[in-house]
């Protein structure tokens, strides 16, 4: 390993405290150590044995812990690339399963390849085998590349970011100005990244070496509210409009956005809804709305440090 060896993972966790010690206990065993791993934990009802146990590894200094009051992901990530000491930030969803070989496999492609900024590891869910298939969305013009199959089985130049199992050099995180906070839920807030990231023409590759298995617990996780097959709320909407709007417009984003209004409003399912149906077409209008006033506001960029209890 050359000189370039001091990786700080950064772990944003909310209500999966069991999760996340599973997550951290393999990353205690891992075969080229992380400098330090800096857990943000968010937990609105603690999972007291686990959470005690968090606290005795921070006591031994085995990761550094903080508990804020607020939950927020992207302050949480903001936090961390703030406090971080390491050349190159891992960030890590707290639901995942890593082998031993993570840290190691991530930071290899940095010393191979010192001009790279980022690199984006293989993500596959339980049971879930690397496929060398790009869906029909992958080749939609401008945002294609947001569908990016994460189990992807090769090696291969990428634009899409996503943290559940990313690293970034830590210059280009402060350069870009870190997370938007103004993405309330975990959704669109990594492509969100990405999309500057990409306007710095930044270089990242996908590395299928680099995998993890990602859990996706069913609770705690601050994710969207919906149901693929009805609905998605006006917090889903307003996510969705805020993103396009702001790096798009929305004549480059009629391709996400069309698809979005077939599958969530004039679908079979729905139509046959009316209730569903108008209280559809209220959250799309109502999110347009509030999209429209925070983009007015402007991004949140690496503005607030989370307060530890």
């Amino acid at each position: 390993m050359s000189s370039l060896s001091t990786i700080s993972v950064i772990i944003p966790s909310y209500g999966r405290t069991n999760a996340l010690c599973d997550n951290i206990s393999d990353l205690l065993v891992q075969k080229h150590a992380p400098t330090e791993i800096i857990v943000i934990h968010q937990c609105p009802k603690p999972e007291l044995e686990s959470t005690q146990k968090l606290r005795d590894w921070a006591k031994e200094g085995r990761i550094r812990l903080y508990e804020p009051s607020e939950a927020n992901a992207q302050k949480a990530r903001n936090f961390g690339i703030l406090e971080a000491r390491g050349e190159v930030l891992l960030f890590l969803d707290d639901d995942i399963r890593a082998p031993p070989q993570l840290v190691e496999r991530h930071l290899l492609n940095y010393v191979e390849d010192p001009s790279l900024d980022g690199v984006v590891g293989q993500i596959l869910r339980s049971g879930e085998l690397p496929t060398g298939v790009f869906e029909p969305r992958y080749f939609w013009p401008h945002i294609g590349w947001q569908n990016f199959p994460l189990n992807y089985a090769k090696r291969s130049p990428v634009k899409n970011w996503p943290s559940t199992n990313s690293s970034i050099r830590r210059s280009v995180a402060l350069e870009i100005g870190g997370f938007d906070e103004q993405y309330g839920r975990t959704w669109l807030d990594d492509t969100d990244f990405s999309c500057r990231l990409l306007a710095r023409n930044a270089k990242l590759i996908f590395d299928p070496t680099a995998t993890v298995t990602h859990l996706r617990v069913p609770s705690g996780g601050k994710r969207l509210k919906s149901r693929s097959d009805l609905w998605m709320d006006r917090m889903g909407w307003m996510t969705h409009f805020y993103f396009w709007m702001k790096n798009l417009g929305l004549w480059k984003a009629r391709y996400p956005l069309l698809w979005n209004v077939r599958y969530l409003i004039f679908r079979k399912a729905v139509l046959v809804r009316p209730h569903w149906f108008l209280r559809n077409v209220w959250y799309l209008a109502r999110g347009y709305r509030d999209a429209a006033r925070i983009l007015r506001e402007g991004p949140k960029y690496l503005r607030v440090q989370l307060p530890s209890k």
